[in-house]
């Protein structure tokens, strides 16, 4: 499940027909009117079954999620479970675009009616669909296209270092999930994913869940959840013991991976640019897990809202300490900063330069 976290939890579906009555549009017919209302410019985008997200195993599981949707979509996610498809797209400015087929009034005020049964809502944007260019035209997601017409959950993200494309149904309990990324960043995400693997079989929630195969191709990982072993556990357990360790994140390498990305710079202006940056400690249950930019420093490709994790590797939790670590590493005349980004993407930037 990644951050972009985010991302894959904003979860809601297509409800099946009942008795005899033919559905007016097959499951590739919701999907197609539905995915035309995403602009072809998200970055995210979400599409679901609600005979899936309905089922026993994953409907606990919006009820957990549902505290980390944004504002507006909790109603949104009630019209998905009675729906006969849904989509959701998410800008790279956080802009977030849902459509919803339904044949009953969903009653939810962010929702605006654009056809008899059909119903769009947009947060954070102005447009209200991109009829012209829709992710359906997206050449970056040819690849996902196929998924996010058909598998009963299917999510698709660009991120940092690479994309993904992960699918899932609820019986049996099956999942996959493909990550493209470059040949630098491939080992570097395939001990990552190895170490969640890990974390996840050496608790007792998530235990039953840990039953995963990874396999890196060259520059692409796919994990297959399987089939055997996971209709035992508690799926909804599951995913809120993930959560709390992602709130609870305190560990450099618990973030999502990327590598460094290295840039020369004049080292005696970075040095007084961080020294002097106005950060905040950002705390996570109890604990401070990193220092928040409240002022950009767009030379160095840091925004507003960015957390610099660590310096060098070490955990940052206070100012001084954030200070003192970027002039001890900029003597050595190279400092590499570990940053959460506002959308809970990793960066990891390192920067040289021989000027003080």
């Amino acid at each position: 499940m990644t951050s972009r976290g985010v991302w894959v939890r904003v979860a809601l579906g297509i409800a099946a027909c009942g008795g005899a009555t033919a559905c007016r549009h097959s499951r590739r017919d919701a999907r197609d009117e539905v995915l035309a209302k995403i602009p072809g410019s998200a970055i995210a985008v979400f599409a679901s079954d609600g005979r899936a997200l309905s089922h026993p195993r994953l409907r606990p599981v919006l009820d957990i999620v549902r505290p980390e949707l944004p504002l507006g979509l909790g109603c949104v996610l009630d019209a998905g479970l009675t729906s006969r498809a849904i989509a959701i797209g998410v800008g790279s400015d956080g802009s977030i675009t849902a459509a919803v087929d339904t044949e009953t009034d969903p009653k939810c005020a962010v929702l605006s009616r654009i056809e008899p049964e059909l119903w769009v809502a947009t947060l954070g944007g102005d447009a209200i669909a991109a009829r012209d260019h829709s992710v359906l035209a997206s050449d970056a997601l040819d690849r996902a296209r196929p998924y996010l017409h058909d598998a009963p959950v299917a999510f698709t993200t660009t991120l940092p270092g690479g994309s993904l494309i992960a699918t899932a149904k609820p019986e049996p309990l099956e999942a996959w999930l493909a990550y493209d990324t470059t040949e630098a960043n491939a080992p570097v995400a395939e001990r990552w994913m190895r170490a969640r693997i890990d974390k996840l079989a050496g608790h007792p929630a998530t235990a039953p869940f840990a039953n995963v195969t990874l396999r890196r191709t060259d520059t692409q990982l796919v994990a297959t959840l399987l089939d055997r072993g996971p209709s035992n556990g508690d799926l909804s357990l599951a995913v809120r013991t993930v959560l709390g360790w992602e709130h609870a994140r305190p560990a450099v390498s618990d973030a999502p991976p990327t590598a460094p990305k290295q840039r020369e710079v004049a080292l005696g202006a970075l040095r007084d640019a961080l020294v002097t940056a106005d950060v905040e400690p950002v705390m996570r249950a109890g604990l401070v897990i990193g220092l928040r930019f409240r002022a950009a420093l767009p030379a160095y490709e840091i925004a507003a809202g960015d957390i610099a994790i660590a310096v060098d590797g070490r955990q940052m939790t206070s100012a001084p300490m954030f200070q003192a670590a970027v002039a001890t590493a900029l003597r050595s005349k190279a400092v590499q900063l570990t940053l959460e980004r506002v959308d809970r993407s990793t960066a990891r930037l390192r920067f040289v330069g021989s000027g003080q």
